[in-house]
């Protein structure tokens, strides 16, 4: 089941987010032409935002979330060119 998936297409800008538990995919498609797609997360008692994994490329990750209400998103960094369709859907 998809949990989220949006487009970047600029650099610096966030993809939805949602919150996250159990395992789950991470993907980002094909189309990225510079810089980083940055999967992140943020805990229900934090305002900060923490990396979790760098894309620089196509690709995807398996992530176990075991704590609730942790919330995921995907960012682009200053240098990121292109356009991909970012994704996290539940594996169980």
């Amino acid at each position: 089941m998809i949990v989220f998936s949006s487009t970047i297409a600029a650099a610096s800008t966030s993809s939805a987010s949602n919150s996250v538990h159990g395992k789950f995919n991470a993907s980002v498609g094909s189309g990225m032409t510079a810089g980083s797609v940055i999967l992140e997360k943020q805990y229900p008692d934090s305002t900060n935002w923490f990396t979790v994994h760098a894309f620089t490329g196509s690709g995807s990750i398996q992530v176990e979330e075991v704590e609730g209400d942790v919330v995921y998103r995907f960012t682009s960094d200053s240098s990121f060119a292109g356009s991909v369709l970012v994704r996290v859907g539940d594996i169980d």
